[in-house]
């Protein structure tokens, strides 16, 4: 494992937590690449880069190969947390318009978990 990044997988009931941390650039993104793969699966998967301290385009293709996986399998992907120079990459490169980019990871799981029918008759 890279020493400028790692990441942590928690799987939760309904979606599943992708936690990278460090710095994702060409050096590390075959890391992320992996690391993400393997937290793909039916469940919508949430990246949480809050600790992510740095992000280029490197990343930006794997988020976007994980997101085409997760829709592969009939499920969903948000992104989380990202620093402002990493958002801005993010919407120059039109990638808002695919995955939603959340500021908060509560954010993402309202747009990518759907309601249970007991959640939806509470709002009734």
């Amino acid at each position: 494992m890279d020493i400028a990044l790692e990441m942590a997988v928690v799987e939760c009931s309904r979606y599943v937590l992708a936690m990278p941390r460090g710095e994702i650039d060409a050096y590390t993104e075959s890391t992320f690449r992996q690391q993400l793969s393997g937290a793909i699966g039916p469940r919508p998967l949430i990246i949480d880069m809050t600790e992510v301290s740095f992000f280029d385009c490197s990343a930006l293709k794997v988020v976007m190969d994980a997101e085409r996986q997760c829709r592969d399998l009939g499920s969903s992907l948000a992104v989380a947390g990202l620093r402002p120079g990493a958002e801005q990459v993010c919407r120059l490169a039109r990638v808002g318009e695919i995955v939603p980019l959340c500021h908060t990871v509560q954010e993402a799981v309202w747009c990518v978990v759907p309601l249970t029918d007991e959640e939806i008759a509470l709002w009734t």
